[in-house]
């Protein structure tokens, strides 16, 4: 995944694919992390994606960690909807932890 990732956009393109088809669980870790460290906004919508739509719980975790690490409105908006969205309390928690995390991290770039 890390050496999709330096081939750029279209890195981007095939990481998110492939994240998309593949199942296994440590390689969806695996190209979470690789897009995070390409510090790209494009890969947004696959972090969103994978919070809303994976049913796995530590890839979502994953995901809310690297949105709130972002800092960006949209990052954080997207925290805001799952936090509204989630039913389990303890990850309601967790995900209304990163969104407040997120939040400040805006505060402090403006």
């Amino acid at each position: 995944a890390r050496a999709i990732a330096a081939a750029g956009e279209e890195g981007i393109k095939r990481l998110s694919e492939l994240f998309l088809r593949d199942d296994s669980e440590p390689r969806k870790h695996e190209i979470l992390g690789a897009l995070e460290e390409m510090r790209t906004p494009r890969a947004e919508g696959l972090f969103t994606r994978a919070l809303f739509e994976d049913s796995r719980r530590s890839i979502r975790e994953h995901a809310a960690e690297i949105l709130c690490r972002m800092g960006s409105e949209g990052a954080a908006s997207a925290l805001e909807r799952a936090v509204e969205k989630e039913t389990d309390p303890e990850f309601k928690r967790i995900l209304a932890e990163r969104l407040a995390e997120a939040r400040r991290r805006i505060a402090r770039s403006e």
